[in-house]
């Protein structure tokens, strides 16, 4: 770019709230000039459309932008190279005395210590700066114009009658393009935070089941062991119990046949003994009989006993010797039954003994009694901490509808994203080729002042053409938005759009195939100014000279124009290829968000499908333990003794008590949980739900 051919630096004035920030200028021909900042966007380029136009080498038509808040100044580098203190950066916040290098002009921040004094132009809207120190012209486009080009320009102006009217038409497409863009950056923002809030959330959710899930186990595996336990204690008890209990009946039994013989020895002793005295009276009176008849006759003494009477009294004596005998027997017989009555009183004891345990016992049995009532209890509770996570589930159920809905939304976006994005790209490429065509055009001469004039009302036409086909993209864009909040008619709306973009393409398409016979004027043109030129070689007059001088304004303001031209379709290419590469990247953050969200909640399915297979085994495997439990009450419960009557009173009780904490819907649902036939998993992962999600032969079911 000619630094000579136009004004080294071009201020465009706009309102805005004052700063304490300014911006000093460092041109490459040694110019220096101080901005003050205001709050809004600033442009930098070469662009005449930027709000500080550079044109220096190496500057791009929109090189960078500006940020400027009340607190703080943001840098946007638009195209590299751009060096920020001698290094190249994406985006950072600007400090004082930060320096800018945009190819050989530099730029640093500085604070402002001059109030604003530059003149506002209300033809430019654009959030710009202003001049510390204006100079004294009329008008801020013309301020630094100290060119031949400029004067030029301003001749222009005023043949047309208004003032810069190729600027202020393309700064009215920026801030549309800049306002559509921001709402559009907005959004994907939107939809990018409502996809972390939601994969958050499932995060949290998946922490919830997990720590669910680790209770549950915890829970089960505890009834368990205590049901284990109490079991064997029961058992263990049932069988003491049953062997004291045959023991004791063995012991009774033998106490009453010892008691019954007890009373028949006693018997057989107490008539022996009777017998026994009845014999020893009969003794004792045959011996006072004796005693009597032989103190009654002498001669008896002398001649001895009679023999009858000697024999009566053998008798008798061998009679009482028998009847001794039989006392001894009987005494041996007593004290035999003495005995057995001390041992009838050991039995006794041993009796007692038992009586005792068995009350002990009972007592053991009451506790475990207690204790089945204590895992009843823990049942009901885990059946209630199952129905709270059942609820859980349906909770997070509606929930993951929710961000079903949203991600299709979401998806419907960035389908609507990517359709605009290839509308852009396509018009890219028309104005890529326009861009072509006027660049090969830049370098001609223009013959005749009214041929210029005509040209230059032909490119106001094409102008304001062009400014048409941009409101009617404005007008789809604004279509766009209205499409997120009225989805059920956005089959029309699209239809819409896209006869809209037709019409647009069709008159992009006439409008470039008008700067074709443009071009070929300019060929004419530039061929009638190489006449033009051998003409002024050969003719000498000064009226043929004066002429000639004449024409060449008209001929370099057509250049600038249409260098003018070049730089704007040069900056709205940059625009519109910054935006097509951004709805690209938007894209791919989208559609990575929706993997990651579709990743975790297949996960999240996963583990609520093994949660309910193992609640399902640890419900079976305790519903199991319980009827076992009653089966053994149940054959401990057929004796008679009050103990055992208990507990065959208190085990339909228990059993009652756990078939009515499981119903049969609860069963079925947890056996529907375990065989993997939960609808809301189907529905969840199915075609018609996702349209990029896995399919149906891919779904996990457990």
């Amino acid at each position: 770019m000619n630094a000579t051919a136009f004004q080294p630096v071009e201020i465009h004035v706009a309102a805005g709230a004052p700063t304490r920030w300014a911006l000093e200028l460092h041109l490459g021909d040694g110019t220096q000039r101080t901005v003050a900042l205001r709050t809004g966007r600033l442009g930098i380029g070469s662009s005449s459309r930027c709000d500080v136009v550079l044109s220096d080498e190496g500057v791009e038509p929109l090189h960078a932008a500006l940020l400027v808040d009340a607190d703080r100044v943001r840098c946007i580098p638009w195209t590299v190279p751009t060096l920020l203190n001698g290094n190249e950066f994406s985006e950072s916040e600007l400090q004082l005395g930060d320096a800018l290098q945009l190819g050989t002009a530099r730029l640093q921040l500085v604070e402002c210590a001059v109030a604003d004094g530059g003149q506002t132009s209300a033809a430019n809207t654009s959030v710009g700066a202003a001049l510390v120190d204006p100079p004294e012209a009329s008008h801020p486009l013309r301020a630094w114009s100290v060119s031949p080009a400029s004067r030029r320009r301003a001749s222009l102006d005023r043949l047309w009658d208004h003032e810069a009217l190729p600027t202020a038409a393309f700064q009215r497409e920026s801030s549309a393009r800049e306002g559509a863009l921001t709402r559009r950056s907005r959004a994907a923002l939107i939809g990018r935070r409502r996809c972390r809030a939601l994969i958050e959330e499932l995060r949290r959710s998946r922490a919830e089941i997990k720590t669910l899930q680790e209770r549950l186990d915890a829970a089960d595996e505890q009834r368990t062991t205590q049901l284990d336990e109490a079991l064997s204690d029961v058992t263990e008890l049932r069988a003491n119990f049953a062997e004291e209990r045959e023991r004791c009946c063995v012991l009774q039994h033998e106490l009453r046949n010892a008691e019954a013989a007890r009373d028949v020895a006693l018997e057989q002793l107490d008539a022996a003994i009777e017998e026994a005295g009845m014999r020893d009276l009969e003794i004792e009176n045959l011996q006072r009989r004796l005693s009597a008849e032989l103190s009654d006759s002498s001669d008896a003494v002398e001649a001895g006993p009679s023999a009858e009477w000697l024999a009566e009294l053998e008798s008798a004596q061998d009679e009482n010797q028998g009847l001794r005998s039989q006392l001894l027997t009987l005494q041996q017989t007593l004290e035999k039954y003495d005995r057995l009555q001390d041992s009838q009183a050991d039995a006794v004891a041993e009796v007692e003994r038992l009586r005792g345990e068995g009350g002990e016992l009972g007592a053991r049995f009451a506790e475990l009694e207690s204790t089945l009532e204590a895992l009843e209890i823990d049942l009901a509770e885990s059946l209630e901490e199952k129905a709270a996570f059942e609820a859980a589930a349906d909770a997070m159920d509606r929930e993951l509808s929710a961000v079903r809905q949203g991600v299709l939304g979401t998806h419907e976006e960035l389908e609507a994203v990517e359709r605009y994005a290839a509308e852009q790209s396509e018009l890219i490429d028309l104005l890529q080729a326009e861009l072509e065509e006027v660049t090969a055009t830049q370098a001609a001469h223009l013959d005749e002042q009214e041929e210029q004039v005509a040209l230059l009302e032909q490119l106001a036409a094409r102008e304001r053409e062009l400014e048409a086909a941009q409101r009617d993209a404005k007008a789809l864009a604004q279509e766009a938005e209205r499409w997120a909040s009225q989805r059920e008619s956005l089959n029309e709306e699209l239809e819409i759009r896209d006869e809209a973009m037709r019409s647009a393409q069709v008159e992009t398409e006439r409008v470039s195939a008008e700067l074709e016979g443009l071009r070929a004027e300019l060929e004419a043109t530039q061929r009638r100014a190489a006449e033009l030129e051998e003409c002024l070689e050969l003719e000498s007059d000064s009226s043929s000279v004066d002429d000639g001088v004449d024409g060449e304004p008209g001929q370099g303001t057509v250049a600038i124009e249409l260098e003018e031209r070049v730089r704007s379709l040069e900056t709205e290419l940059a625009a519109s290829v910054e935006l097509a590469q951004a709805l690209s990247n938007e894209k791919e953050l989208m559609q990575q968000e929706i993997d990651r969200h579709e990743a975790a909640m297949l996960r999240l399915s996963e583990q609520s499908g093994e949660l309910a297979f193992k609640f399902t085994e640890s419900e079976s495997r305790l519903k199991r333990l319980v009827e076992e439990n009653d089966r053994l009450m149940q054959r401990a419960g057929v004796d008679e003794d009050p103990i055992a009557a208990a507990e065959r009173n208190d085990v339909p009780n228990g059993q009652g008590s756990f078939e009515a904490s499981l119903t049969q819907d609860e069963l079925d649902r947890v056996r529907l949980d375990a065989e993997g036939d939960d609808p809301w998993c189907d529905d969840l992962f199915s075609n018609e739900a996702w349209s990029d999600g896995p399919s149906s032969e891919e779904a996990p079911s457990e």
